[in-house]
């Protein structure tokens, strides 16, 4: 079967199309590879067909090939076997439309996953939190430097989870490190650290940009070193002003076109959202623990348009659950 090179799955579309249609579910799901088609008898070794009961709403792989005294093979397994679906109660078409709502929907999901499947909130945490672990695999498997020689990145720090006044149960403050492309938004990374002192806000900038980037930062002093790592730095001191016209060259040669200003408001706007977007990371009520799937959460959505996030998550699903493992 050809694999799906990208297709538009929604709310309504797949409830429609895939409720009480198990045939129709499993060819969706074999076309992004969440199943496999065949797998190789355990016994025998003889491929073997996937088999689809509808009456029992089961996948299950069974060798039927006849063995010396007449009998079967009788080796059996359940196709749901090392797959996204396995080791859980709940039908396929359950775990795929918890996928889609999880994809599409702002918070909070919980309202509208109890009225729509009856879970529970202990089931509705556990597949938040399944979900959660492809979207961190994704983030590993896709990490790509950005910027380049005349390219300009803005980066800036922020922490999450320190509450104000103690009015709320926040988590353990979370520092974070960012930066953004200017021209191209997509073009971006965030990264949790334990402080951002000089190494290590270096190693996270040599780890994430490349060399040639004009980098656009804030006066703090651990940015100074970065003109001696082969980036062009400039700054805007964000307690005097945000935006700085005179390209914040203090005395050097302007590195920017000349309609363009040194500030830090796109990653600025990338915290903002972070923090208070459709997909803003929870402040409080979690732990550091949890912190880096909220995280990749946040990043994996940030990536892809609603009309293919369904798409892209089952293909990266398909990716850290492989069927043929």
């Amino acid at each position: 079967m050809a694999v799906c090179g990208g297709c538009v799955i929604n709310i309504s579309g797949f409830a429609l199309h895939y409720k009480n249609h198990l045939n129709d579910l499993v060819q969706l799901y074999l076309r992004h590879d969440l199943l496999s088609n065949s797998r190789v008898c355990g016994k025998c070794g003889r491929d073997v067909q996937l088999l689809v009961n509808n009456s029992r709403n089961r996948i299950a792989f069974a060798c039927r090939r006849r063995v010396d005294g007449g009998g079967e093979c009788g080796w059996y397994v359940s196709a749901r076997k090392n797959t996204f679906f396995a080791d859980s109660r709940l039908n396929l078409y359950e775990i795929g439309y918890f996928a889609v709502l999880w994809c599409i929907l702002p918070k909070p999901l919980s309202p509208v996953v109890k009225l729509e499947l009856g879970f529970s909130g202990r089931t509705i945490v556990e597949w938040c939190n399944f979900c959660r672990e492809v979207c961190v695999a994704w983030v590993d498997a896709n990490k790509k430097q950005i910027g380049g020689p005349g390219v300009v990145i803005e980066i800036d720090e922020t922490e999450f989870g320190k509450s104000k006044y103690h009015k709320r149960r926040y988590t353990e403050g979370q520092k974070l490190i960012g930066g953004v492309e200017r021209e191209n938004h997509k073009n971006f990374f965030v990264v949790p650290v334990e402080k951002t002192d000089k190494e290590t806000l270096l190693a996270v900038i040599k780890d994430w940009v490349l060399p040639g980037t004009v980098i656009i930062s804030d006066c703090w002093k651990a940015y100074e070193c970065l003109e001696h790592e082969g980036f062009v730095d400039l700054r805007v001191n964000q307690s005097i002003q945000f935006v700085d016209s005179d390209h914040g060259n203090r005395g050097k040669k302007s590195v920017l076109p000349d309609d363009s200003l040194v500030h830090t408001l796109n990653a600025t706007n990338r915290w903002k959202n972070m923090k208070h977007g459709s997909n803003s990371i929870p402040g409080f009520g979690s732990t550091k623990v949890h912190f880096v799937g909220y995280l990749a959460e946040f990043l994996f959505k940030s990536s892809f348009p609603l009309e293919t996030r369904v798409h892209e998550f089952f293909k990266a699903a398909s990716v850290l659950y492989s069927p043929l493992h």
